[in-house]
């Protein structure tokens, strides 16, 4: 009797939680320090009220997204290597420098604007950080002009690198798509509309009519959004190879619930029909707000761990489950995340920024 044994390489899911919560917290960091840095470049007003949310939160989510890769490596000085071994053609070696950039030009950018303000307000004596803050100069108006001009294509960088990280791997046809990037773009930029709104709200803010603009801009996002995300479903799956047909399979049946009733209806679409009634009930505002940055992460789970699921040779799916305590689980995803709140109380509640948010909430 002759035994014929088919054997092929182990199918392993190498980017697991920290993957997924580095690429959500980069990008919606991007998208708010873009807005602030917008609102600066080109003296929109109508962005003015969040402005300064969307940088805190910016640099925040900058200063601790990174740790999400440290932890994905395995060793912490790992990431250090590709500093001295860089090449040109890898979007990994880009990332190194881009997120160095971008943290730098984020933090001088946020240190500049809070001088401003509270020379502006007339903030002093009042702590010795603000006073020091206060007396270490001032910023023309054109060089914080240009200084946002800078904020603003840094955290284009970021989008561009975050993104095609992903869109330029051959080998995963889930990735290896154009329209990939612009749905991380738009389901970031309203995540973004969305974080600003939960923080003005948790922070105090009770005047309606400054939600009215983050209300249309979530709503903007979400339609571009779905409408990439159709468009995608129809390239890659339905007129795609048969490797994109069989993924559009699995969409179909194992995948329904989380790309099409919880991507598609629960991230997208409910949030859009909540931001409709929103106007008169701060409750839905919410609601939506929270939809969207959860939609948002589910469209980059959906991509990167089904992207992997899917077999480069066999025909079974490769499983995956969210550990507890393992490699890129759930305990080293929450790690970056405990900080990055950690950092958003210390900024609320101590000086210089209490400050000045004091004094802002009457405005708002």
């Amino acid at each position: 009797m002759h035994i014929i044994e088919f054997m092929g390489p182990s199918q392993d899911l190498y980017w697991g939680m920290t993957s997924i919560q580095f690429f959500f917290m980069i990008q919606v960091s991007a998208a708010c320090s873009a807005l602030a840095a917008a609102q600066r470049a080109f003296g929109i007003k109508a962005l003015e009220p969040y402005a300064s949310f969307g940088l805190i939160l910016g640099l925040g989510l900058g200063i601790t997204a990174p740790l999400n890769l440290i932890l994905e490596l395995h060793q912490p000085l790992r990431f250090i290597s590709m500093i001295y071994n860089t090449h040109f053609t890898s979007p990994l070696s880009w990332g190194v420098f881009i997120l160095l950039s971008y943290m730098t030009v984020i933090a001088l950018f946020a240190l500049v604007i809070l001088r401003q303000t509270l020379q502006q307000r007339h903030v002093s004596g009042s702590g010795s950080l603000a006073t020091m803050i206060v007396r270490s100069g001032k910023t023309s108006e054109k060089s914080l002009r240009l200084l946002a001009y800078l904020a603003l294509v840094a955290a284009c960088c970021v989008f561009l690198y975050s993104s095609m990280d992903l869109a330029a791997v051959k080998g995963r046809d889930l990735w290896h798509s154009s329209i990939v990037p612009i749905i991380f773009i738009c389901s970031a930029m309203a995540a973004s509309a969305g974080l600003i709104t939960l923080f003005a709200v948790l922070t105090g803010r009770k005047n309606p009519e400054h939600f009215k603009l983050l209300r249309g801009w979530m709503a903007f996002f979400l339609l571009l959004q779905l409408f990439a995300q159709v468009l995608w479903f129809l390239i890659a799956f339905v007129f795609g190879d048969s490797l994109g047909r069989y993924a559009f399979d699995y969409i179909l049946s194992a995948g329904f619930q989380n790309f099409i009733v919880l991507g598609l209806g629960g991230a997208i679409l409910l949030p859009m029909v909540l931001l409709y009634f929103s106007s008169q009930s701060k409750a839905m505002l919410l609601f939506a707000s929270v939809l969207t940055l959860a939609g948002a992460y589910l469209v980059r789970w959906n991509i990167i761990v089904t992207g992997q699921q899917i077999p480069r040779s066999g025909l079974e799916m490769t499983p995956f489950s969210a550990d507890l305590w393992s490699h890129g689980g759930l305990m080293q995803a929450l790690a970056p995340l405990a900080l990055w709140v950690l950092l958003m109380i210390l900024v609320t509640w101590t000086s210089p920024w209490k400050q000045v948010f004091g004094q802002q909430q009457e405005g708002l």
